[in-house]
């Protein structure tokens, strides 16, 4: 049977958020080694995270293990006093001499607190109009589009391994792993600039199925002499243009409808 959406509880909102149901990928592109990250690492190993993400080139979690995560995440923060208020959508905060000085629940119940921290997500437009209704100053910043392009995984599998991609397997039953790779190009303003591409072989992978749902921004056949050139023209570009890149590859995953 069809069920019907609710807009205040669905898979996009609750404990973990949208995020909860991602495959999990540890993406940072600030150096996995410093030691803002590596401590990240080991707090998620400390709740439960497999330990070969502390050496992994790509670490992954998948989606089994970030729900079991979140609970660890709560029961620690419940032992240190921390309340959670299950269906309690902040209507509106409160404001008093100047100050914001709580937050107003849509059941009515009123929270005061000498802080107030805003972790908003998304679909919180609402809030943002009521913060520059109070006088709160907003600044905006630059932000990426993005989309999803799909690619039958034995494609992938051909144009990076060539006549070994057949040893990828059904379900990473094989010698190989699923394929995967990165791009990214610098789309110039001038119309008379170069298009300049940059195409990683990246066949290293924790996916382990052989689905072809990949998700990037665009894809680029295996070839070291278009490589190299696109890496030279990339680093001569500088900061003219704007830039292009795919973000998140899944090699060999599932898409899950999450509405």
């Amino acid at each position: 049977a069809r069920g019907r959406l609710s807009a205040d509880s669905n898979l996009c909102y609750g404990e973990g958020g949208a995020g909860t149901w991602s495959d999990g990928k540890l993406t940072t592109r600030i150096g996995r080694n410093s030691n803002e990250v590596r401590e990240v690492l080991k707090t998620l190993v400390h709740f439960g995270a497999p330990d070969r993400i502390l050496v992994d080139g790509k670490p992954h979690l998948g989606t089994d293990n970030l729900v079991r995560l979140l609970k660890g995440f709560r029961e620690e923060l419940v032992s240190l006093g921390a309340v959670f208020k299950w269906e309690g959508r902040v209507e509106s905060l409160m404001k008093t001499d100047g100050h914001i000085s709580g937050v107003r629940l849509a059941g009515g119940e009123e929270i005061c607190a000498d802080a107030v921290i805003l972790a908003t997500g998304h679909s919180c437009r609402e809030l943002y109009h009521q913060l520059h209704d109070l006088g709160v100053r907003l600044e905006p910043k630059d932000f990426a589009v993005g989309f999803r392009i799909e690619h039958p995984q034995p494609l992938i599998n051909r144009a990076q391994y060539g006549e070994y991609a057949s040893r990828v397997g059904k379900r990473g039953d094989g010698a190989l792993p699923a394929a995967s790779y990165r791009l990214a190009t610098t789309v110039a303003d001038s119309p008379d600039a170069t298009d300049n591409a940059a195409a990683t072989d990246d066949a290293n992978s924790n996916d382990d199925t052989n689905n072809g749902n990949n998700n990037a921004a665009a894809a680029a056949a295996k070839s070291p002499s278009a490589a190299e050139r696109a890496t030279k023209e990339w680093r001569s570009t500088g900061t003219d243009g704007r830039g292009c890149y795919s973000f998140c590859m899944c090699p060999g995953g599932q898409i899950v409808p999450t509405s």
